[in-house]
């Protein structure tokens, strides 16, 4: 259904000249399998040869690149098409380090992105070298058909995005700053979720929530196991996890969250479509809240959508079978809203564990909030347009992605970034993320080249 989709658009926007989809889908298969087969895991990343190779490819096509080396085995790369430079550039960004495998969990090589059943199979795939793959396409497709932009596009291959962007974005931002200036950026982050073969919704990210690493440490007198104690500190550990399992944070929604749900209440079967419409309207506060329960018991992104969240991560404690340890602590990997301040958090969760023996241990973070990036700007106009286009029926929605991205600290630089990877994906492709079997439908490839080939046409054109 997509490729029909495809086919059905083909001249959409009006192209300079028309362009063969099928052979540029052909060729961005064959770049996404290259850039998998490049192995890099992070740690150690050693992005420095696949970005070297990119920067050969982009010069066939007379595309001025530079292979960036941050650090040893490290790298970024920045490429640019000129435009007429009466508006500010438009800069889209895909990192291309993946995270590690879990051996002998995979049914194909990780690395060796195999293409079968209509997908190609790889550490990658979907986070974030389809993203890349279509990026280089479009600036290929841009420098053969010679096409007239008002803005340069800046396409910037990143390092170390899973490691948290010490030597890629956060790097660029303090020693090439302006050689990635934009008016907004396109990284990943957001998403096209399709159901029954079609685009149901493309929800932009504007907005994400803010990682926080809590600990909760109890102590306790140590023994010898054979004497049971009370204030074992593993008792008082485990009474303190079991309120925070069930006791969740209260449901607080904000500009992009209440339009989220808003424009998802419109594609929901029915009672879903309801209570998601509830929840967004909040017109009736008992109605929104047994909607909010029903919504978190079906979908759990959702759920944290709405509120600030906390998982358990890695439990610490004990030296022996047969002794009673001091001091245990478990990691709480806490996402908060926009807004949220952690020590306002580490508050709340105190009152909720009520457990004197356990303390609740948190940081202030160095560096201030991301600002979220509004959603009357050209860029989004330009995703809803060609949107309307390719993915009729579908709606745009502002989102506020649960992870987080390098788009927060592009943010913090003053460039508004929006997230939206351009490949349609099913719920079932998007748990492979970061999980064994990743992949990515070969006709989501051919539909994200089109969709951000005219979305920068759209938008810098």
């Amino acid at each position: 259904m997509i490729l029909e989709l495809i086919l059905a658009t083909a001249l959409l926007g009006g192209d300079p000249e028309p362009v063969d989809w099928r052979t540029a889908a052909t060729e961005t298969i064959e770049t996404l399998k290259r850039l998998v087969r490049f192995k890099t895991v992070n740690p150690p990343g050693s992005e420095f040869p696949l970005v070297s190779w990119v920067k050969e490819e982009l010069a066939k096509d007379g595309i001025e690149a530079e292979a960036i080396q941050p650090a040893e085995g490290r790298g970024n790369l920045i490429a640019r098409i000129r435009g007429d430079g009466s508006k500010r550039p438009f800069l889209i960004v895909a990192h291309v380090d993946v995270v590690g495998i879990e051996e002998g969990k995979w049914t194909v090589d990780p690395f060796e992105a195999v293409e079968k059943d209509g997908f190609i199979w790889g550490r990658g795939a979907v986070d974030d070298k389809g993203m890349a793959a279509c990026a280089i396409e479009v600036l290929r497709l841009l420098a053969r058909n010679k096409v007239k932009l008002k803005r340069d596009v800046i396409l910037a291959l990143t390092c170390d995005e899973e490691s948290g962007g010490q030597y890629g974005v956060k790097w660029l931002i303090e020693n090439r700053r302006e050689q990635i200036d934009a008016e907004f950026g396109l990284n990943e982050g957001g998403k096209i979720i399709q159901r029954n073969g079609r685009p149901l919704y493309l929800g932009v990210q504007n907005a994400e929530k803010r990682p926080h690493n809590l600990r909760l440490v109890a102590r306790g007198i140590s023994g010898h196991g054979s004497v049971p104690r009370p204030d074992n500190p593993i008792l008082a550990l485990a009474r303190a996890l079991n309120r925070i399992g069930t006791n969740p944070a209260p449901v607080m929604l904000n500009e992009t969250t209440r339009k989220f749900f808003s424009g998802m209440a419109e594609v929901e079967d029915e009672p879903y479509g309801s209570f998601l419409k509830a929840l967004s309207s909040g017109a009736d506060p008992a109605l929104a809240a047994h909607a909010a329960a029903a919504i978190s018991e079906r979908d759990y992104t959702f759920a944290s959508m709405m509120r600030n969240s906390i998982s358990p991560t890695i439990l610490k404690g004990g030296i022996r079978t047969n002794v009673i340890p001091s001091e245990v602590e478990v990691n709480l990997n806490c996402r908060l809203l926009p807004g949220e301040k952690v020590e306002d958090f580490a508050r709340w969760l105190t009152e909720v564990i009520q457990e004197p023996a356990v303390e609740v241990v948190y940081e202030i973070p160095e560096e201030p909030e991301a600002p979220s990036s509004p959603i009357d700007s050209d860029l989004f106009r330009a995703i809803e347009a060609v949107a309307e286009e390719m993915a009729p029926g579908a709606p745009v929605v502002p989102y506020m992605s649960t992870g987080g991205t390098d788009s927060a600290r592009l943010r913090r630089a003053g460039i508004p970034t929006y997230g939206l990877v351009p490949m349609p994906l099913t719920l079932d492709d998007l748990s492979r993320m970061h999980g064994n079997d990743e992949r990515l439908q070969t006709d989501s490839v051919r539909f994200g080249i089109e969709f951000l080939y005219h979305l920068v046409l759209k938008v810098a054109g």
